[in-house]
């Protein structure tokens, strides 16, 4: 019987690595992007605008809106239609924007990112709390309702007083 000589710990060459290649969609860019919008303070949203919304009904495709992503030999530029919060200082947003989405890109993918450009498309106002609604009022237990309309009567007897 012949013996074999079996190395456990045997490193791959070159050729047992090369199996395949990976192809990154510029459409899983742009989800990484718009990820990051979401994740950054100061930023309300991804802009969406009309052409979009179209096509993407025309190519019945999922792809974030107000996200562009071109790939020119191997490095990504990146267009971010973004909706920032009323009092956001925009140049510091948008800078944090561009250090997030390109440290997500490249960290994910590989892929470097040559460029990101940042488009403020609106503002979103904040808008108050609501008025109370009548009807939360009425659903208040009945005995809490008598229990504060007398703590209210005591403390104008006692101002009275």
């Amino acid at each position: 019987m012949e013996d074999k000589d079996i190395n456990l710990n045997h490193e791959p060459t070159e050729e047992e690595i090369d199996i395949g290649t990976v192809k990154i969609s510029p459409d899983v860019i742009s989800a990484i992007a718009s990820v990051a919008v979401t994740e950054t303070d100061g930023i309300a949203g991804v802009a969406q605008s009309i052409t979009g919304g179209l096509a993407e009904l025309l190519s019945k495709r999922n792809v974030p809106r107000g996200i562009k992503v071109e790939i020119n030999n191997g490095s990504a530029v990146i267009d971010a239609h973004i909706i920032v919060q009323y009092g956001a200082v925009i140049p510091v947003v948008s800078e944090k924007l561009q250090a997030k989405i390109k440290d997500d890109v490249e960290t994910m993918t590989g892929i470097s990112v040559e460029r990101i450009n940042i488009h403020v498309q609106g503002v979103k106002l904040e808008t108050g709390d609501p008025a109370p609604d009548k009807k939360a009022a009425e659903d208040i237990e009945p005995e809490a309702k008598d229990e504060a309309e007398k703590s209210e009567e005591g403390a104008a007897e006692g101002e009275n007083a």
